[in-house]
């Protein structure tokens, strides 16, 4: 889990970032003629091992990711909402479906909540049977620049036009398994094209050794993941405004006119949120 260094205000932090995935690079097996010989953490540069906990996603596996702020000085609810947000990394290293699963109503002052989103790997770029030796060292020199792995968060307000806060990731490395499915591969999901990443060195099924086999160099595909990580850094409010709109989940939990137990149920959460407030300002 990351912290935050750049809130949008005093009044608002990312506190972290979890990413929870159940395989680590020491618990996938690197596979020759069907026999385990290693584990992916023995390919790994350096700076992958130490940049965080590196994870493993594995292709059409769902994970969850959880971003925590806190509220310091004042209360965001109503007309004064929280917006995050969580950008995939560049498509040459994974291909991912994000959707929002959960977004609290309120943050009260002195308080911390969690915004999660549910992450389904489409594609894993790498495969890890009968790797060349040259397929290893590439992979090992791939796994040196940690930020081409890694999610990023971005938290907005209304009240500001410019100011949000982001943080990153601990890396995630996405993993074809020796039985994946058969048919078409979906092409890169809308959320690539609004942060800027709808172009790629890789194909949509492409596993980074098959990129390579086709003659699709190393520094191909680092010049491409590095230009989406720029696109990445220089994201507008607008452009976070479309994607929130766009990882909304599929189907809302109210999608008709408000009942009489639905201002019921508002006025409990309201009350509730009010005591935990003066709670907090009681103790401190």
């Amino acid at each position: 889990m990351e912290e935050s260094a750049a809130p949008p205000d005093e009044d608002l932090r990312i506190r972290g970032m979890g990413v929870y995935v159940t395989h680590t690079p020491a618990s996938i097996g690197i596979m020759e003629n069907g026999t385990k010989v290693a584990y992916l953490s023995w390919l790994l540069n350096e700076s992958m091992l130490s940049s965080g906990e590196p994870r493993v996603a594995l292709e059409e596996e769902t994970f969850r990711v959880l971003v925590t702020l806190e509220a310091y000085n004042r209360s965001f609810a109503g007309d004064d909402p929280i917006f995050v947000v969580l950008a995939p990394p560049p498509g040459e290293t994974g291909v991912y479906r994000i959707t929002r699963a959960a977004a609290p109503a309120t943050l009260m002052a002195g308080e911390r909540s969690a915004w999660s989103f549910d992450v389904t790997t489409l594609v894993g770029r790498i495969a890890l049977e009968n790797l060349t030796a040259t397929e290893k060292g590439k992979i090992t020199n791939m796994t040196a620049y940690p930020g081409m792995f890694s999610f990023r968060a971005y938290v907005f307000t209304d009240g500001r036009d410019e100011a949000f806060a982001s943080v990153v990731s601990d890396p995630v490395i996405t993993v074809r398994p020796a039985m994946a499915r058969d048919g078409p591969y979906p092409d890169l999901p809308d959320c690539y094209t609004l942060v800027g990443m709808s172009s790629s060195a890789m194909q949509a099924s492409e596993t980074l050794n098959d990129a390579w086999q086709r003659g699709v160099s190393e520094d191909e595909i680092l010049a491409a993941s590095a230009s989406n990580l720029l696109q990445l850094q220089s994201l507008s409010k607008e452009d976070l405004q479309r994607l929130y709109a766009l990882q909304s989940p599929a189907q809302p939990l109210q999608a008709t006119g408000a009942s009489p137990l639905d201002g019921i149920i508002a006025a409990f959460v309201n009350m509730v949120g009010w005591l935990q407030g003066t709670v907090h300002a009681v103790l401190g």
